[in-house]
């Protein structure tokens, strides 16, 4: 309320100033002029007064001008009756001397209706035109009527008189007080660039870093006398309304010390440009009325129209003062007074209005640069802001987000600072410096606890959400004393920390410090606040995007499968590298187990798409593919199951599937690839693609697919992998298959953890990959004779009579491998169960074809039995009278499974030890 109440006691007094200082200025003014009048022959040649009435009335609100031209009206009276004139020549003059400023400052209002500023030509144009030149013919007529009215002067010889005399009175002393009066009244300087401009840091023109900055023009004008209008289309946070305020209680610190320097250097000028003209109008045989002309030039090369407007009146009223004592080069002239008058004020406004032209100039060449720097300010403000967000767009992580808020943010906008965020409970606070940071402020990267910290502007912020401005040493030092010392040290003058928030959520905030006083203004602390926001909505999606990543790998992880070290004929290792962090989490995975009958499934698959989505359709896909393999599904039917499965599961079209099975007694490979890259086989000295039987990926492949098998030495690699491992930016998949190949050709030995291991890393040469990489790599063993082919009993019938040879053949394989009499009569039982279905109903309607049996003896003392036909089962009986071989079979075997294919049946039997 107090600011209010002052103005309303300044809008009380201010007709009693007003009365006072025109009074006082006219009454001066007047005595100036009738000195000149007592002392020239030809009478009043130049009267201040119409300078000072025409400036007042410009510069006072029009509510206000009757008090001006009532004050100049009663000063004009007085001084006339005081010098002796008539009642009707001083009523007549003082007619004179306020129609004049009230038409010469109508006529300006009625074109410029705001601010004046004589530095801008239009602003001068009209000056010149209505204050000097119309308004002093109007009050040149009144007076004129006058003098001829009360002295008998010649009409058109006083109507010069008053013309010249008054307009070189406004032209000099009336545009002084305009000047100076806009300046006082706190109006920004048409000269001067923004106090709030930002500029480039020295840096920027080095190979180093750039910074932006805030700078007050240093053009002509002090800073402290300024004061910026925002527009109305600049809507300023309270960040920047913040700022501002501290801006303006810091510049108000400053005032009476420009004053002072300026009044200063006016002085001096005043000062001189009178000693110069009282020597230039002295001598009448030597021209040195030049003296002075520099003086007023270089007020002009300034840019200051009041300077330029009071020298002017100084010069013109010495040079009048001499010129009628008879001294200086116009005397020559005495003779004829009136061209002596005429041509002396002439000379006069010449030389002024040259200094105006200057001043003009120098200020419109002030204002394009001023405008330049604003427009780079505005360019570079835009261009942080779009780097900001550029480098936030794609910052998938925290690390990522601090990094583009260090670098182009903080880093750019501040000669110093750090950016803070919180972890998820609120209670630590990471701090990141920027690299101009000293290490007395903070650590390259500290961890603190919030509650540790005292009372410092970040945790006002973190714990308030508003930002805190602080535009001085001084202020720092008043409101945060702890770390005045730290700043001092670092030369810190400004200090401004915006929350990054999102939502109502605090994150953090950014802090940026400043090597000067006064550098937080509006338009930073507007920058600032816009990265913050921006930084908010970054750090929010990268929590996010963390979150989940963490969750998908964590996933991933739980469904890659532990390889188990005692599978038949096959030692097996695998090695997964995920992604680099900031690159989603992919579905690639792999999987190597047992199958029944001694056999060894090896599966590698990548699904398209990346997160928890992609990590749950592998899953997904993993069970089905496991399922379908251990229900004996050959490698083309296992993927036929998975074609038909990713129907339903989301995010599992075109997933690509490698998938093969290895059977160490038989010495083959059966394997199929659904677009995955084809696995490799190093045997001996040889390396080789295995590029047969392969399709496209899952949902684009008719039916049926494809599978090929080969036969495997003993001691061979099979290399089995994602296509991560395979690609890189720019390069086509053949060179990383020929890169594989010639790293499989160097390695050797038979260990596959080494192979797993130099692969991984001669494929990514150590470093991060933007893709998940999956690496298996199988040794083929083969079962041995000693260790195996003594368990192994393999059989063929063509019908029923080669029943009974059969069950002699089991009795004795059970007896030579001590098996106990109720495995033995659980083995019997099921196998000739399983014989009799296969020979009597899978060829039926045709001729009887061979069945297989194969009998292996398993870990923990377990029988494992294979009936393999060529045909296909018909179905049970409707009466029930047949079809219970499977449930005697399921009554005395631990596990039974029964595959139906186009290649024939499969009944696999495994039986416990009793």
């Amino acid at each position: 309320m107090r600011p209010a109440a002052d103005d309303r006691a300044r809008q009380r007094w201010a007709p009693v100033w007003i009365v006072g200082a025109v009074a006082g200025g006219y009454a001066l003014g007047s005595g100036c002029a009738w000195l000149l009048f007592h002392a020239s022959d030809v009478g009043a040649v130049f009267f201040p007064p119409a300078g000072v009435t025409l400036g007042a009335l410009l510069l006072a609100r029009r509510r206000h001008w009757g008090w001006v031209l009532g004050a100049a009206g009663v000063v004009e009276l007085s001084v006339n009756l005081w010098q002796g004139l008539p009642l009707g020549a001083a009523c007549g003059f003082v007619l004179t001397n306020t129609v004049e400023p009230l038409v010469g400052a109508t006529l300006v209002r009625l074109f410029l209706p705001g601010r004046i500023d004589l530095t801008r030509v239009r602003d001068a144009a009209v000056f010149l035109a209505c204050a000097v030149g119309l308004g002093p013919l109007a009050g040149g007529f009144i007076g004129a009527t006058t003098s001829a009215w009360t002295s008998g002067a010649g009409w058109w010889t006083a109507l010069a008189q008053f013309w010249a005399g008054d307009g070189l009175a406004v032209l000099t002393l009336g545009s002084a007080v305009v000047g100076l009066g806009t300046l006082r009244l706190g109006s920004r300087t048409p000269d001067a660039g923004p106090a709030d401009t930002l500029r480039l840091h020295p840096n920027t023109l080095h190979p180093d870093p750039g910074k932006l900055q805030t700078e007050p023009s240093t053009a002509h004008t002090d800073p402290g006398m300024l004061q910026t209008d925002p527009s109305p289309a600049e809507t300023q946070t309270s960040a920047g309304q913040t700022s501002a305020s501290t801006a303006q209680t810091h510049t108000s610190a400053t005032r009476t010390g420009g004053g002072a320097r300026r009044l200063g250097r006016a002085a001096l000028v005043l000062s001189a440009t009178a000693a110069l003209t009282a020597i230039g109008f002295w001598p009448q045989d030597v021209p040195l009325m030049y003296l002075p002309v520099p003086l007023l030039l270089a007020a002009g090369f300034g840019g200051r129209i009041a300077t330029v407007g009071a020298a002017g009146f100084v010069m013109a009223f010495v040079a009048n003062w001499q010129s009628a004592a008879g001294r200086g080069p116009w005397a020559a002239l005495a003779d004829q007074p009136d061209l002596e008058a005429a041509t002396l004020q002439v000379y006069l406004a010449f030389v002024v209005l040259g200094a105006w032209v200057l001043a003009i100039a120098v200020a419109e060449r002030d204002r394009a640069r001023a405008q330049s720097r604003r427009e780079v300010a505005a360019r570079l403000r835009l261009e942080t802001l779009q780097e900001v967000s550029a480098g936030l767009a794609v910052a998938a992580t925290a690390d990522q987000v601090v990094h583009v808020l260090v670098e182009k943010g903080v880093g750019v906008v501040a000669d110093h600072g750090y950016v803070t965020l919180l972890d998820r409970d609120g209670v630590h606070l990471r701090i990141y410096p920027t690299s101009t940071a000293q290490a007395a402020i903070v650590g390259r990267v500290a961890e603190v606890r919030v509650g540790d910290l005292g009372r410092l502007p970040v945790v006002d912020v973190l714990q308030s959400g508003q930002p805190v401005t602080l535009g001085s040493a001084a202020e720092i030092v008043e409101r945060y004393p702890a770390i005045s010392a730290v700043d001092a040290e670092a030369d810190t003058r400004g200090v401004l920390v915006v929350p990054v928030r999102v939502a109502e959520r605090t994150l953090g905030a950014l802090a940026f410090a400043f090597h000067r006083d006064g550098a937080v203004t509006p338009e930073v602390a507007s920058l600032a606040q816009t990265i913050a926001d921006l930084a908010g909505q970054a750090v929010d999606r990268a929590e996010r995007y963390e979150a989940e990543y963490t969750a998908a790998h964590e996933l991933q992880r739980s469904l890659l499968p532990r390889i188990s070290g005692h599978l038949p004929g096959v030692r097996a290792r695998a090695a997964y590298q995920p992604a680099e962090r900031g690159n989603d989490v992919g579905g690639d995975w792999y999987d190597v187990f047992e199958l029944p009958g001694s056999r060894v499934a090896i599966a590698v698959g990548d699904v398209v798409g990346h997160g928890l989505a992609a990590a749950a359709a592998m899953g997904r896909l993993q069970q089905v593919l496991r399922s379908t393999a251990l229900a004996g599904g050959s490698p083309a039917e296992v993927l036929e199951s998975l074609d038909a499965a990713s129907t339903t599961i989301d995010g599992a079209a075109y997933a690509t599937v490698g998938y093969a099975e290895y059977d160490p007694i038989d010495r083959t490979l059966t394997y199929a690839s659904a677009g995955h890259p084809p696995p490799l086989l190093a045997a001996g000295n040889a390396v080789s693609y295995l590029t047969d039987a392969r399709s496209q990926p899952l949902q684009l492949a008719s039916r049926p697919r494809a599978e090929a098998t080969i036969a495997v030495p003993d001691g061979a690699m099979l290399v089995w992998y994602s296509d991560g491992l395979l690609e890189r930016r720019d390069e086509v998949i053949d060179v990383g298959l020929d890169r594989l190949a010639k790293t499989a050709e160097s390695l050797h030995g038979a260990e596959p953890q080494v192979w797993c291991d130099r692969i991984m890393t001669a494929m990514t040469e150590g470093a991060a990959t933007t893709d998940d990489v999956v690496v298996s790599c199988l040794l083929l063993a083969g079962l041995a004779a000693s260790d195996n082919e003594a368990g192994v009993l393999r059989l063929t019938l063509n019908s029923v009579r080669d029943l009974p040879s059969t069950r002699r053949a089991l009795r004795a394989w059970s007896v030579t491998h001590e098996l106990s009499a109720d495995q033995t009569d659980a083995l019997l039982m099921t196998a000739n169960e399983a014989l009799i279905n296969s020979l009597e109903h899978a060829y039926h309607g045709r001729p009887t074809g061979p069945v297989t049996l194969t009998a292996i003896r398993g870990r923990r003392r377990e029988v494992r039995v294979e009936v393999d036909d060529r045909g296909r089962w018909r179905a049970s009986s409707p009466d029930g009278e047949r079809g219970r071989g499977l449930d005697l079979i399921n009554q005395m075997a631990r596990r039974v499974v029964v595959n139906l294919s186009r290649h024939g049946t499969r009944v696999t039997i495994t039986v416990p030890e009793t």
